[in-house]
Order: C-alpha cells, then structure tokens, then sequence
C-alpha cells in the first residue's frame, strides 16, 4: 500500500480516542530523528531463521513522553527521494527506539554499483493523529558478496567468500548466529582492501573452538558482511546456514 503518513494514520485510526467534551486537544507530535550513522544491515531473527534486515534507530520527538501511542516506518526502494513511500512496518511500540525492517525482496545492486534505500519516520498520538514526519533519509547498499564454502555443512567450521567490483575502500567479516542470538564475529581487518571494477577479492574466517563446541551437530546462520568505508557508507549481508560437525 502507498501512501503518506499522515493518510495512513487517518485511514487506520478512525476510532482513535479523543479528550472529553470541551477539552482542547493536545499540539501534535513532532518528527522523530533517524540516527543514520548508526543504521545496518544485517540479520534478524524471524520465525526460527535469520534474515537479511535493516537496522533503523531513531530518538523520540522532544517533549513526546506519554504522548506517543506507536511509530510508523515509510520505505522506498525506488532509487530515488521523489518516489512515493510504502509502509514498511507500523505498530511499532513507543518503547522501541529501533526497527528492523527485512529485505528479502529487494535485489543486490550489480557489480560495481550500489542502490539507496530510503526511509521516513513518524509518531502516531495516543488521539490516533499523525506527527510531523521526518526527511528522507537513506541506507545505501553494496552488492553481495558470493559464499564459496559453506554449502550445507562446513569441514572444520571454515567460511570462505568473495567479493567482485566494489569501488572504494571496504572491510569484511563474517556474523555466525545460534537459532537465538549472534554468537561470534570474525576480527575485523585493520585495513580495508581496495577492490576495482575487475577484481576479486578473497576472504576466509575460522570458528573458534569455543564457538564450535557450542554449536557442534546443530544448525546455524551465516552473514557475509560487507561495509564500505566512504562516501555514504555503503553496506551489505548475504546471509545463509549450515550444520556445524
């Protein structure tokens, strides 16, 4: 469904509560503010598996405590800022300052490119009524790097990964999650690599063994993270599982 936040609010919260007879209403919620240097992509737990997300912090509207009754998360994924803005995820609790929203669907950027995805923001009042919503703002992807080893099991918990084409500057490491929670990191490099349009670069992390014998005859989901390190941070996850021996 497309739509702005302020329709969306007053299609869904025609019951919304009001004060009594006489009594002025409240001024309406500011916008909340997208803390963008702390946005991520990575994964997160839904239905027993782990999937490709973006993390989306934010800080509450100022003088907004016990006014607040949820948030309403906007999305596009058009390419760009004009596009109109489907509703990500709304019903977010007023006690939830960050929203993971999943993006399966939207496809890698091709070698060499990156693709923003855009996001806006805003407060839904205990009266049902639409705050002021907030800029556009965006999380750029890279592509995703291309898993060589694991396919379902993995020799001696060895992870081995690619990445073809990205411009700039970047670091890679890889998550490993349990069916409830991330469990470990590979180190990140010290130094980024410098990749190129034509070429490829290869990495590879091992588990520790305090990590396999955790995980030892039992499932668990990878994520190959790539970040890169300039202009607007542009980041990604291919994410998948294996069975630990």
């Amino acid at each position: 469904m497309i739509m702005c936040g302020a329709c969306f609010a007053s299609a869904v919260l025609m019951q919304a509560s009001c004060p009594g007879p006489g009594l002025p209403l409240p001024q309406r919620v500011d916008a909340p503010v997208l803390v963008m240097d702390s946005a991520q992509v990575t994964g997160v737990r839904r239905g027993g598996e782990w999937r490709k997300s973006i993390r989306l912090p934010w800080t509450a509207p100022v003088d907004s405590e016990g006014i607040i009754a949820s948030y309403v998360l906007l999305r596009s994924s058009a390419g760009t800022i004009d596009s109109l803005f489907d509703v990500a995820i709304q019903g977010i609790p007023d006690t939830i300052r960050a929203a993971y929203d999943i993006i399966d669907e939207i496809p890698s950027p091709s070698i060499g490119g990156y693709q923003p995805v855009y996001y806006r923001l805003f407060a839904l009042d205990t009266y049902g009524r639409a705050g002021d919503t907030c800029p556009a703002e965006s999380v750029m992807l890279a592509p995703d790097a291309r898993v060589l080893e694991p396919a379902d099991s993995t020799y001696a918990g060895q992870f081995r990964w690619s990445m073809t084409g990205v411009q700039g500057p970047y670091i890679s490491y890889i998550k490993i999650w349990s069916s409830a929670a991330l469990l470990w990191e590979s180190p990140r490099p010290a130094m980024p690599v410098y990749g190129g349009e034509a070429i490829t670069d290869l990495f590879s992390a091992v588990l520790p063994d305090s990590v396999r014998s955790v995980l030892a005859g039992s499932r668990c989901w990878y994520g190959a993270k790539i970040d890169v390190q300039m202009g607007n941070f542009p980041q990604s996850i291919v994410i998948g599982s294996c069975v630990i021996p």
